[in-house]
């Protein structure tokens, strides 16, 4: 399921060297979209949107738990969820679901 060459790409982009921390995180974003769109399997269509998963989940890393915090006069709100146009791309990939 780890391609390098999106592993790769992930490290450039987010100006890193911490492979390891990325690919768990790269996992646990394909596990998410295969979950949610109710597919049997990965598909490579999903790469751009996983991709941005990750960016999501890399930027979050640290303050995962808080709703929301002040800092002498600042505040500061994280989502818990994924960005709408994450969630947006999700959604073109999502099979029906039959029980």
């Amino acid at each position: 399921m780890i391609f390098t060459d999106e592993l790769e790409k992930l490290m450039l982009y987010l100006h890193t060297t911490d492979d390891a921390t990325l690919e768990v995180l790269l996992q646990n974003a394909q596990q998410y979209a295969v979950d949610y769109c109710n597919l049997a399997e990965y598909q490579d269509a999903l790469n751009p949107v996983v991709f941005r998963m990750v960016c999501e989940d890399w930027n979050r890393k640290g303050s995962e738990g808080v709703a929301s915090a002040a800092y002498a006069g600042l505040s500061e709100t994280s989502a818990q969820d994924y960005s709408p146009q994450v969630m947006r791309q999700l959604r073109k990939h999502r099979r029906l679901k039959t029980i």
